[in-house]
């Protein structure tokens, strides 16, 4: 699941020899660069323990079920994102989604 962590880093530096990362399409500065690499971080570390809590309402498998359903939704959503608003919400709601997956796998895997 942490593809996502580096996949921002290597789409911000695809292409740009001829014009086409998406730095240059969507005209980040190099400060809004970092936002939009830092906020996913911010989101998941804050997110991570009240994410982990829902562990134990509902069973680990269905709330990885979720996690995996809402991750790929994110993700499909980035891919049309044209603005820089929109990628740090893309990237804002891709750390909520993702912030408990891996205790509650560690947890899954535990329990078996």
């Amino acid at each position: 699941m942490r593809i996502d962590v580096g996949n921002l880093s290597n789409a911000g530096i695809m292409n740009a020899e001829v014009h086409g990362s998406i730095k240059q399409q969507l005209g980040l500065t190099a400060q809004q660069w970092t936002w939009a690499l830092a906020c996913f971080s911010y989101t998941y570390m804050f997110l991570e323990p009240v994410s982990t809590f829902f562990i134990k309402i509902y069973s680990p498998s269905t709330w990885i079920s979720r996690i995996m359903v809402t991750w790929g939704i994110i993700m499909c959503t980035q891919a049309a994102v044209s603005s820089y608003g929109g990628l740090i919400t893309t990237r804002v709601l891709l750390g909520a989604a993702e912030a408990g997956y891996f205790p509650c796998l560690v947890y899954h895997w535990v329990g078996f």
